[in-house]
């Protein structure tokens, strides 16, 4: 299996639109390469399917940049109902009955496809793009060969948006989690996370954990304890250092800081 890093940026993107003018920002827009990160997502491909987790407000632009189309996504795995992490479902309208499989908790599809939600006339007679199918969390399921288990993580808004999720994708005796959004690495987090080949954790912020995520600074020491192949850090805010300087303060770790665009082998 092919993981391909759509995109690594939190919710504001970089450069974040409200700004354009800080460090980071500036460097994004004159320099451009890994310090201009779109909203977080990851494709994986299985064969010449692929499958979306999480569709973010910039997956047009992300798969016309991979020359990937819709079409040949098969399924989708939603982590949480914050806009950042869902609203791309737009993408899939496309003029046509895709009717794609979205898994997710069932109160978190709940919550972007009810009656009165953004996303209620997808279900309709009339469009009927989706197929939103609900999956029990810390059960492991076979998904057309492919094994998930969806685990809850601490995170923000519990009550508004529903829980947040983290993946784990087995693929015969390899693990791969993805985990963009979590406020606070729990003993049943670890427990899971422990011993996975490959983990893309979201710490965008370097050493305050603030806004329902932790930071670079809390997460690294918990994550040295356990045994985990290789681990990339994504999901970044603007306020935060260059990629190159991220890169230097996690290499002593042997970590990795994703990149858009980049490819990794599970």
């Amino acid at each position: 299996m092919e993981i391909i890093v759509l995109g690594t940026a939190a919710n504001g993107r970089i450069p974040q639109s409200g700004c354009m003018k800080c460090r980071t920002c500036k460097a994004a827009i004159e320099r451009g390469g890994p310090n201009k990160r779109t909203r977080s997502s990851i494709l994986l491909k299985n064969g010449e399917k692929y499958i979306l987790v999480d569709a973010n407000p910039d997956l047009g632009f992300q798969l016309e940049r991979e020359m990937i189309p819709t079409t040949k996504i098969s399924k989708i795995f939603l982590t949480h109902a914050h806009g950042d992490h869902y609203l791309g479902l737009f993408e899939f309208v496309g003029g046509r009955k895709l009717k794609v499989p979205v898994y997710s908790d069932k109160e978190i599809l709940d919550k972007i496809f009810r009656k009165g939600k953004v996303f209620d006339y997808f279900l309709s007679k009339e469009y009927n793009f989706a197929d939103p199918r609900g999956i029990k969390v810390n059960k492991k399921k076979n998904i057309d060969g492919l094994g998930v288990l969806p685990f809850e993580v601490p995170h923000v808004h519990r009550k508004v948006i529903g829980p947040t999720l983290g993946y784990k994708f087995f693929e015969k005796n390899r693990s791969l989690v993805y985990l963009p959004d979590i406020a606070e690495i729990t003993a049943d987090v670890q427990e899971i996370i422990n011993k996975s080949d490959i983990l893309f954790f979201g710490a965008p912020l370097k050493d305050e954990s603030k806004w329902g995520h932790i930071a670079l600074k809390s997460a690294i020491p918990i994550l040295k304890k356990l045994k985990i192949g290789k681990v990339f850090f994504t999901h970044f805010d603007h306020a935060e250092p260059l990629h190159e300087e991220l890169e230097n303060l996690v290499r002593p770790y042997g970590y990795y800081i994703a990149y858009d665009g980049m490819r990794v082998k599970l």
